[in-house]
């Protein structure tokens, strides 16, 4: 099929997955990757043609290295007057576990580069990591969010935002993290168990497990209690510090055997401190608990804790976070200067799936690190008889800025799992500036291009 001028049907791109596409210098900009060890950058005039854009090889991982192969979600941004380019990769060794995400820094001031390998972005827990991108708020509020295991086991991706130092590391203190394992635990009331092993049952109206711990400094602290239970529903902690009142530590569902993390927020003083973890709603075994000043390292503000997240599974999936906000900024300028009407429109499920689908998390408040301020909604963007496991999203405008646009991707049919290509949608937001997709249109159909509404208002099928 040909598109008429003005006019494109989907796919835009017959083979294609985790598209990225911005808007810069009158292009848009469509970076990809092979799968393999290959990034490439095509730049069209026009949206719904990125598919048909010569594409340039703008970096090939070295051979024999931990980031040679499997390089997936490349993104590009332009950061500090430099564009970087975020992407995932191993050494093809899926026995290692070993994706993580690394950073290239363009030479010139073009988004086509040169690029020079900057090195890994990485919190200090060091664990499996993919698709990377960039929240920027300005004045010194940029953070990282990925996806991203919780232990060294693929068990389930959870989403994690960090506050980054610069465009190629985060700002993070591993010096300042503290890790507090069953060999420095105490029950409470004593039993004749003398010896703790790995994990430790807390049961509803039993003993409680006692930690202590000295701090050199009044400080903000994320607190990280390592859990494991097999109820449907989410089971609860009460966690006291010293004499002070207790606050609810809430455990998602996980599995008996799948270990998990929970965070919570809390304020502590200069001295000596005893942290005590009691079951409060149903029981759980923990391992223990990790303390690390707040924003210091991975923030968890995402699990795939509904039904809708966990098709498929396990492992289960939370991935493919991007961000999304309703600012009246022209196409070109991404950074807002507020977090207000500010989304993270992410994938759940299993993306093998043909329920592969799409969910938000809207922030309610001006600090996206404080996990507790996200709110999720779910699913916003899913299957139809037609379309199949859509996910993985980014989006721009069209070019006189007034409509919004989301480049996905899908199965490119029922059951096809990972063979894919890319789609583009026009969608609108609602009174409370919060976006709304819709469903995926079937493919085949004709659609007016991006900004051609304009020059066409009025426009059927067949004329």
């Amino acid at each position: 099929m040909t598109n008429s001028p003005g006019t494109f049907r989907n796919p835009i791109v017959a083979q294609g997955a985790d598209p990225w596409v911005i808007f810069k210098d009158g292009y848009y900009w469509y970076c990809f990757s092979d799968h393999k060890r290959s990034i490439y950058i095509a730049r069209s005039e026009r949206l719904e043609a990125i598919g048909e854009a010569k594409a340039l090889c703008v970096w090939q991982g070295p051979a024999d290295s931990s980031y040679s192969a499997e390089t997936w979600a490349p993104e590009l941004h332009q950061l500090d007057g430099r564009w970087y380019i975020y992407f995932a990769a191993s050494d093809g060794h899926s026995a290692t576990k070993n994706h993580r995400l690394y950073v290239l820094e363009s030479i010139s001031p073009h988004p086509f580069g040169p690029y020079r390998f900057k090195g890994p972005i990485s919190a200090s827990s060091d664990r499996w990591a993919i698709d990377g991108t960039v929240l920027d708020l300005g004045h010194d509020r940029r953070y990282f969010i990925w996806s991203g295991w919780d232990n060294v086991e693929n068990t389930q991706q959870n989403l994690y935002i960090a506050k980054m130092k610069n465009p190629w590391a985060l700002a993070q203190q591993p010096e300042a993290v503290q890790h507090f394992d069953l060999t420095r635990a105490k029950i409470y009331p004593p039993t004749s168990k003398k010896k703790l092993s790995d994990s430790f049952q807390l049961t509803v109206g039993a003993a409680s497990l006692k930690f202590e711990l000295e701090l050199e400094k009044d400080d903000t602290y994320c607190l990280e209690v390592h859990y494991a239970h097999g109820h449907a529903l989410s089971a609860s902690l009460l966690l006291t510090v010293g004499y002070e009142l207790g606050v609810s530590v809430l455990l998602p569902p996980a599995g008996l055997k799948n270990w998990q993390s929970a965070q919570k927020k809390i304020f502590l003083k200069k001295g000596k401190h005893e942290i005590s973890l009691k079951a409060a709603l149903l029981d759980a075994s923990i391992r223990g608990i990790t303390l690390s000043p707040y924003g210091a390292d991975r923030i968890l503000i995402s699990s795939p804790t509904q039904i809708w997240e966990k098709r498929g599974g396990p492992p289960f999936i939370n991935e493919g976070p991007q961000i999304l906000r309703a600012d009246p900024r022209s196409v070109s300028d991404l950074a807002p200067a507020s977090s207000s009407s500010l989304h993270l429109i992410y994938s759940a499920s299993g993306s093998w799936t043909d329920d592969y689908t799409l969910a938000r998390l809207s922030l309610e408040g001006s600090d996206p690190l404080d996990a507790g301020a996200w709110r999720k909604v779910g699913p916003v963007f899913s299957r139809t008889k037609e379309v199949f496991g859509p996910g993985h999203a980014s989006f721009t405008r069209s070019l006189d800025g007034t409509e919004h646009w989301i480049v996905y991707h899908s199965a490119q049919e029922q059951g096809s799992g990972w063979r894919r290509q890319v789609n583009l949608q026009r969608f609108h937001w609602n009174e409370r500036d919060e976006p709304e997709f819709g469903q995926p249109e079937a493919p085949g159909q004709i659609h007016i291009a991006p900004g051609a509404s304009r020059f066409k208002r009025s426009w059927r099928e067949g004329a």
